[in-house]
């Protein structure tokens, strides 16, 4: 029998979602910390962005809250729901393909682990994050776009 999750490892698994899905450039429209049938938690996306995805970028998202809660808990298991999520985008795809996909979550996860948890205290805190309270923590969602990119020169002329 598996134990329940500590609120600490809701908050950072569900930040770990919202810090890759920033680093593909996902608008999150807002973060919560809230049981319900499927879950104790949920980061929510702007569709119409979300839809746009590569699959492997889908599956990254997916897979990050995993990744994230295990820095706390290496015990932990992954969630049925973003397990299922993760191999219906990778799906067809070879073996290869899905350790390409994990190495990237783990890659940018370890490299956002500050954001991680300073995100993850701030759930913690309020029990959720709607756009505005995400943008008045001094974060911009989506990651501002990559210098020299069309985005960059349609944004500043």
């Amino acid at each position: 029998m598996s134990r329940q999750p500590s609120m600490r490892e809701i908050c950072i698994h569900e930040a770990g979602h919202a810090v890759m899905a920033r680093a593909v450039g996902v608008l999150i429209s807002h973060i919560e910390i809230t049981p319900d049938e499927n879950s104790l938690g949920r980061c929510h996306t702007v569709a119409s962005r979300f839809n746009k995805l590569s699959q492997t970028d889908w599956a990254a998202v997916f897979y990050a809250g995993f990744v994230a809660q295990r820095r706390v808990n290496p015990n932990c298991r992954l969630h049925s729901l973003d397990l299922e999520n993760f191999n219906t985008c990778l799906k067809g795809a070879s073996p290869a393909m899905r350790e390409a996909v994990i190495a990237r979550v783990e890659a940018t996860i370890a490299a956002r682990w500050d954001e991680v948890e300073h995100l993850a205290d701030e759930l913690e805190r309020c029990n959720g994050l709607y756009s505005l309270e995400l943008e008045k923590l001094g974060y911009w969602w989506p990651a501002p776009p990559v210098r020299d990119s069309a985005l960059w020169r349609s944004l500043t002329g």
